[in-house]
Protein backbone atom coordinates (compact mmCIF):
# COMPACT_ATOMS: atom_id res chain seq x y z
CA UNK A 1 0.00 0.00 0.00
CA UNK A 2 2.73 2.61 0.76
CA UNK A 3 4.71 1.44 -2.35
CA UNK A 4 2.78 2.34 -4.51
CA UNK A 5 1.36 5.71 -2.43
CA UNK A 6 5.00 6.62 -2.91
CA UNK A 7 5.12 5.26 -6.36
CA UNK A 8 1.47 7.91 -7.23
CA UNK A 9 2.52 10.60 -5.11
CA UNK A 10 6.12 11.28 -4.36
CA UNK A 11 7.62 9.94 -0.84
CA UNK A 12 6.74 13.80 -0.09
CA UNK A 13 2.90 12.25 1.02
CA UNK A 14 2.09 12.68 4.82
CA UNK A 15 1.80 10.11 7.39
CA UNK A 16 -1.20 10.73 8.42
CA UNK A 17 -2.23 10.12 4.63
CA UNK A 18 -0.24 6.81 4.50
CA UNK A 19 -1.47 6.19 7.87
CA UNK A 20 -5.26 6.96 6.91
CA UNK A 21 -4.88 4.82 3.30
CA UNK A 22 -3.40 1.61 5.52
CA UNK A 23 -6.14 2.30 8.09
CA UNK A 24 -3.83 2.54 11.06
CA UNK A 25 -2.62 5.19 13.55
CA UNK A 26 0.55 6.89 13.07
CA UNK A 27 1.43 5.21 16.68
CA UNK A 28 0.94 1.63 15.04
CA UNK A 29 2.72 2.91 11.67
CA UNK A 30 5.77 4.11 14.40
CA UNK A 31 5.88 0.77 15.86
CA UNK A 32 6.34 -1.38 12.50
CA UNK A 33 8.42 1.16 10.90
CA UNK A 34 10.36 3.66 13.89
CA UNK A 35 10.39 6.62 11.34
CA UNK A 36 8.85 7.82 7.58
CA UNK A 37 12.37 6.91 6.05
CA UNK A 38 12.21 3.24 7.05
CA UNK A 39 8.77 2.68 5.59
CA UNK A 40 9.95 4.68 2.06
CA UNK A 41 12.81 2.50 2.43
CA UNK A 42 10.68 -1.36 2.96
CA UNK A 43 8.42 0.30 0.26
CA UNK A 44 11.67 0.26 -1.93
CA UNK A 45 12.88 -2.95 -0.98
CA UNK A 46 9.21 -4.57 -1.51
CA UNK A 47 8.78 -2.90 -5.09
CA UNK A 48 13.35 -4.41 -5.91
CA UNK A 49 12.10 -8.11 -4.84
CA UNK A 50 8.98 -8.07 -7.43
CA UNK A 51 9.52 -10.46 -10.49
CA UNK A 52 9.13 -7.93 -13.36
CA UNK A 53 10.02 -10.31 -15.81
CA UNK A 54 7.67 -13.36 -14.49
CA UNK A 55 4.94 -10.46 -14.39
CA UNK A 56 5.82 -9.00 -17.68
CA UNK A 57 6.66 -12.07 -19.71
CA UNK A 58 4.18 -14.08 -21.65
CA UNK A 59 5.10 -18.41 -20.30
CA UNK A 60 7.45 -19.88 -22.50
CA UNK A 61 4.93 -22.08 -23.31
CA UNK A 62 2.43 -19.50 -24.45
CA UNK A 63 1.51 -20.63 -27.97
CA UNK A 64 -0.16 -17.09 -28.90
CA UNK A 65 0.88 -15.61 -32.05
CA UNK A 66 3.98 -13.30 -31.56
CA UNK A 67 2.13 -9.95 -32.30
CA UNK A 68 -0.22 -11.31 -29.48
CA UNK A 69 2.66 -12.14 -27.05
CA UNK A 70 4.23 -8.62 -27.65
CA UNK A 71 0.91 -6.89 -26.74
CA UNK A 72 0.61 -9.11 -23.63
CA UNK A 73 3.66 -7.30 -22.18
CA UNK A 74 2.15 -3.82 -22.39
CA UNK A 75 -1.52 -5.07 -21.34
CA UNK A 76 0.82 -5.71 -18.08
CA UNK A 77 2.36 -2.64 -17.72
CA UNK A 78 -0.51 -1.12 -18.13
CA UNK A 79 -1.76 -2.96 -15.14
CA UNK A 80 0.97 -1.71 -12.75
CA UNK A 81 0.32 1.86 -13.54
CA UNK A 82 -3.22 1.62 -11.79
Amino acid sequence: MAAQLFHERGVHIGVDTLCRAAGVSKGSMYQLFGSKDQLVAAGLRERAAFDYAAFLLPADDDDRPPRARILHVFERLEALER
